[in-house]
């Protein structure tokens, strides 16, 4: 009994860590900027910038232009270093495109 009580917690304290490893995923609303240092793109919410970090993912698409209003579901990633210096870098999982209407939505891995 007691060797499963030891288990129990055991893999209670496991999955807490592991819930704390996983990203947390926020959805972005705005309009694509470009960046004033040279290839960098921006969601722009008005009070906050968020610098997309796999930008080239989309940037082949007719709909990756300068304010296209786009809503990004993706990860904040404030320990990342780059050489853009404006903005929260932010990975984007799924970006959904649309006039009036969130329609198409696109979306992109990361190689692993």
């Amino acid at each position: 009994m007691r060797r499963l009580l030891l288990a129990a917690c055991s893999v209670v304290i496991v999955l807490s860590a592991a819930s704390a490893l996983v990203a947390k995923e926020i959805t972005v609303r705005g309009r694509l900027q470009k960046t004033v240092e040279s290839g960098g793109w921006l969601i722009n919410e008005g009070q906050n910038k968020y610098l997309i970090l796999n930008a080239r993912n989309f940037d082949k698409e007719s709909w990756f232009k300068e304010s296209t209003e786009v809503e990004a579901v993706g990860e904040k990633k404030p320990d990342v270093i780059t050489s853009q210096m404006e903005g929260t870098p932010f990975e984007v999982r799924l970006v959904s495109v649309g006039e009036g209407k969130w329609k198409i939505s696109y979306f992109r891995t990361h190689a692993a």
